[in-house]
């Protein structure tokens, strides 16, 4: 069982190391009503890695503290983050970044009707990235496939036994259509 596990979560960092899936879909411009829609794109995530694998991660990479220490040092750093934030603090993390509180407000009509308790809405972090995190976009390479109705689709159809692997991530790939070899599935056919 260990052993499955942790070719799993080799294969979630290898998955998404230097290869980012995205799909494209036409959507309104939510600052504009009126401008026509346009194209997209939309990132499709290979997955969710939690703090455990994380620091199992970090272990394989050569730590010498174990999953649990690790774990146990982030929980308190997530602990600390905290606490500063909401005195007022920013907190960096070098090259991670920097969390800060902040706060969603509605305007008043001048400054002396201004009253935190009815005008300040929300107060939340904000995640400014660090310098390791800025410009991403040179380090990965993007790679169109269709959305998840689609990719969900494709794989009740090959569940079904009514395409094959292969045939499947064409259809991811968007290089052949769900309803040519699948035509009952979903309506996309």
């Amino acid at each position: 069982m260990a052993k499955f596990a942790r070719k799993k979560r080799n294969a979630i960092a290898l998955q998404s190391a230097e290869s980012i899936d995205y799909s494209v879909t036409m959507r309104e411009n939510g600052m504009n009503e009126n401008d026509p829609e346009r194209a997209y794109a939309s990132v499709q995530y290979a997955g969710t890695v939690k703090l455990e694998q994380l620091a199992t991660h970090i272990m394989e990479h050569g730590s010498p503290y174990t999953r649990d220490m690790i774990t146990g040092v982030t929980t308190a750093l997530v602990d600390c983050i905290r606490e500063h934030v909401l005195r007022g603090f920013k907190v960096e993390l070098s090259d991670l970044g920097t969390f800060k509180i902040s706060i969603h407000c509605k305007g008043a009509e001048s400054i002396e009707k201004f009253n935190p308790e009815t005008n300040i809405i929300d107060a939340y972090v904000e995640y400014e990235p660090g310098g390791y995190f800025v410009d991403l976009t040179g380090n990965v390479q993007f790679n169109q496939v269709v959305n998840r109705t689609i990719q969900k689709a494709a794989m009740k159809a090959f569940k079904a036994g009514r395409i094959s692997k292969e045939q499947m991530e064409q259809i991811r790939k968007g290089e052949l259509e769900l309803g040519v070899v699948a035509p009952d599935s979903e309506g996309q056919g």
